[in-house]
């Protein structure tokens, strides 16, 4: 079976993670010193590396042959189990499916014994903020006095939902969203790998629709590549080819519809959503694209640099095209709902 682009490429090492050399910079010095905490918190939008680290960590503390720069060998026997998730010593719960006390408290007897095989036993707890105040309540008790064998990594998206108490007996590492350019390197080196081309302005599209989400951005790209499999010529893939697969709306529908709404023409721009419903563009997925526009074109006249790709930017005041964004993120919040 075919393994999907972002697990098989996900980071084995620290120095694979891409964009958070903040963060791996410190737990490879904390490793080669020895100076670990009992209690981590990884927080972060999804897709930025916040599990794939948690599991790095894990091979690092209990790898068999680290390196002399804090890196795990990822060749040794707990290395590769962890990789293949069959080390008896790395256990992972997703707290979304069981955040009930009953699941804590199981936990909590179950971490007096000691590691099977490692040094340490490694328990990562994904979406932590799911969890029931009970729970929370449960499991801040063995936060506070934890086995010297055991080691907490707490991942969350919502790190405001979690209480304060659990908050202040964690060390907090802020995972960050990927720039557009670190996005691109990515799916380039990937690309090349795997002995396909996209062309530039495609990828950049899958780039811009990932939104800084390292993994949203590879998803993407595997949307585009199996849709390939029966073209004509599945290892060249054109611009058109990947806004058809990702829905994303020609440019000159964006520039028709804000060209008839800043002129008043009620009757150009109704036509213009027609013609949207009539080719099944997705309305939500035009709504974000009109407004990555939009800021693209508000950037551009700030810092005066052209926009001829946009026509109906040519005479668009700074006041117009700030009431232009508030409208379509209003357009966006309703379509939501």
């Amino acid at each position: 079976m075919p393994v999907v682009l972002y697990r098989k490429y996900r980071a084995q090492n620290f120095d694979e993670l891409v964009g958070q050399e903040h963060i791996t910079k410190i737990l490879k010095n904390s490793i080669k010193s020895n100076q670990l905490s009992h209690a981590y918190l990884f927080v972060g939008s999804r897709g930025t590396g916040k599990t794939s680290s948690a599991r790095i960590l894990a091979k690092a503390v209990n790898c068999m042959n680290p390196k002399s720069d804090g890196n795990p060998c990822c060749k040794c026997e707990a290395c590769t189990a962890i990789a293949d998730g069959s080390y008896m010593d790395l256990v992972e719960i997703d707290a979304a499916s069981n955040r009930g006390i009953d699941q804590i408290r199981e936990l909590k007897e179950k971490i007096e014994f000691a590691p099977v095989k490692g040094k340490y036993k490694v328990y990562i707890i994904d979406e932590v903020h799911m969890l029931t105040t009970e729970a929370f309540n449960a499991l801040l008790k063995t936060l506070e006095e934890p086995p010297s064998h055991v080691i907490f990594i707490l991942v969350t998206t919502d790190v405001h939902k979690l209480p304060p108490t659990i908050l202040s007996r964690c060390q907090r590492y802020d995972f960050r969203l990927g720039t557009d350019e670190e996005i691109l390197k990515t799916l380039k080196k990937i690309l090349k790998k795997e002995d396909l081309n996209v062309d530039d302005n495609g990828l950049g599209l899958v780039v811009r629709n990932a939104r800084g989400s390292f993994r949203d951005a590879l998803s993407l790209l595997d949307v585009v590549i199996n849709s390939q499999l029966r073209s004509e010529n599945p290892k060249e893939i054109t611009e058109d080819e990947v806004r058809s697969v990702l829905g994303i709306p020609e440019i000159y529908m964006v520039n028709d519809l804000l060209s008839a709404l800043i002129s008043g023409d009620g009757k150009k721009s109704l036509k213009c959503i027609d013609e949207l419903v009539d080719k099944g563009t997705n309305l939500v997925q035009f709504t974000n694209f009109t407004l990555e526009t939009l800021r693209e074109v508000l950037v551009a006249k700030i810092s005066k640099q052209k926009t001829d790709e946009y026509t109906f930017a040519e005479d668009l005041s700074l006041k117009q095209l700030l009431s232009l964004i508030t409208e379509f993120l209003n357009v966006e919040n309703e379509l939501r709902s």
